[in-house]
């Protein structure tokens, strides 16, 4: 973190402030699913669902990645987008085995925009406990992941060249 300041809403924040509040929440809702789960479950299954949370977690980063890219990628001066894309094209190629074990596992069914969001994930996780969520079919839910978790290569080239040109 280098302090640099990140438009959340309405409000500049620095970074560090985003970062830490989204750790927060993170460790409210593994200390939550922790003491829910310590009376009526085996270690074993407290252990399987602090393992999907944290997968669930790692899934909306991978997600979220593309957008990352992209937004790197406009802001960047013109010489520097070069050297942006060589490094983006270098992240993407380094999942792509994270990305075949992400296959083999099915992704919370939300929207592209709910899933860049911790408070979303946190929502759909509170509702899943309590057993309010929406009933979804296992292959509505694959279908939504592979829309979400989609990284096409060629397309970020694409829109980053198309920003070079366009400035």
């Amino acid at each position: 973190m280098n302090g640099n300041m990140v438009k959340s809403g309405h409000i500049n924040l620095p970074e560090n402030a985003i970062t830490a509040n989204s750790m927060y929440k993170i460790s409210n809702t593994l200390l939550l699913v922790y003491e829910e789960s310590y009376h009526s479950a085996s270690d074993t299954q407290v252990f399987e669902k602090l393992s999907v949370i944290i997968a669930d977690i790692f899934a909306a980063c991978l997600t979220n990645l593309p957008h990352v890219i992209l937004m790197k990628c406009y802001t960047s001066t013109i010489e520097e987008r070069e050297k942006c894309i060589k490094e983006s094209t270098h992240l993407l190629g380094k999942t792509q085995d994270i990305m075949k074990d992400l296959w083999k596992r099915e992704i919370p069914n939300l929207s592209h925009e709910q899933s860049i969001y911790i408070d979303e994930r946190c929502a759909l996780l509170k509702r899943t406990n309590h057993g309010t969520l929406d009933s979804t079919s296992s292959s509505e839910n694959i279908i939504t992941a592979s829309i979400e978790v989609h990284l096409d290569i060629q397309e970020i080239r694409a829109s980053a060249t198309y920003g070079m040109h366009k400035h």
